[in-house]
């Protein structure tokens, strides 16, 4: 009998090159001879990951509201490791819509992990691609089985407390025999992206990583949950920043999704 996380791979694996730009995208991206210029001549072929492309670039995440006309600007803008998490979205939605909620969290946790990558020491681009991508898993559990799903995370308060955490993780793993997490981090190397940003999809719940890229992404969540369900700190979110610094960091980011959110989506 196929496993939970067979199954959902299966249906990216079946994925043919020729069905999908952004499948294309994704097997060329991680050659180093491919340039702005090259990927911009694939994505030109597929006009709704070129429209998020372009309207990411526009956006005040970026500060060049209006301003990048060209795709192959606004891929080099971007960066590719940002632009594969953007490939890599597109091909899930074919696979298994993403619900509006789920998108607007992944783009805000992926804003809160660029603030905070510096804090971090973290590469910013690939901060905000983990961020982007750090809930995969969730939306293809949510395809399979959605009546389920909906029970297990209806029995916890957002954000998750980690506590909450661990017990959500038992919850999937003991229905799924795997864990969201993990299923976006299966996700993750079967397009070949890198093990450290692998990794920090894979523990952003577990807190079992020590790595700085994972640790930007439970920060970045855990801001990003307080910006969608309108609550304000009244404690540091992790030991490395202090409450004036949350409190000032999940202002900023209420603001920038305020401006960038409608926009993109």
């Amino acid at each position: 009998m196929k496993s939970v996380e067979n199954i959902l791979l299966q249906r990216f694996d079946k994925l043919s090159p020729s069905s999908s730009i952004a499948v294309r995208v994704l097997e060329v991206i991680t050659d180093d001879e491919v340039s702005a210029a090259d990927i911009a001549l694939l994505v030109s072929a597929d006009p709704v990951l070129a429209a998020k492309i372009m309207r990411m670039a526009n956006s005040s995440l970026y500060s060049m509201s209006g301003k990048v006309s060209q795709l192959n600007v606004a891929i080099a803008l971007l960066g590719l490791t940002t632009v594969q998490s953007l490939a890599l979205t597109s091909v899930l939605q074919a696979v298994s819509p993403i619900d509006e909620n789920d998108w607007k969290h992944s783009l805000i946790t992926a804003m809160a992990a660029a603030l905070v990558a510096s804090k971090f020491g973290t590469d910013t681009g690939e901060a905000f691609s983990v961020g982007m991508l750090h809930d995969l898993g969730t939306s293809l559990i949510k395809e399979y089985d959605k009546d389920g799903y909906q029970k297990i995370r209806c029995s916890f308060n957002l954000p998750l407390t980690p506590e909450n955490e661990d017990l959500l993780l038992s919850l999937e793993f003991e229905r799924y025999g795997v864990t969201h997490p993990a299923l976006g981090a299966a996700i993750m190397r079967s397009w070949s992206l890198p093990p450290e940003m692998q990794d920090a999809v894979r523990s952003h719940h577990s807190h079992e990583s020590t790595s700085i890229l994972s640790r930007t992404l439970q920060v970045a969540d855990h801001l990003a949950y307080l910006v969608q369900y309108g609550q304000d700190l009244t404690e540091p979110i992790f030991p490395e920043i202090d409450l004036d610094e949350s409190i000032s960091l999940l202002g900023r980011l209420k603001e920038q999704s305020d401006q960038s959110i409608g926009m993109i989506i």
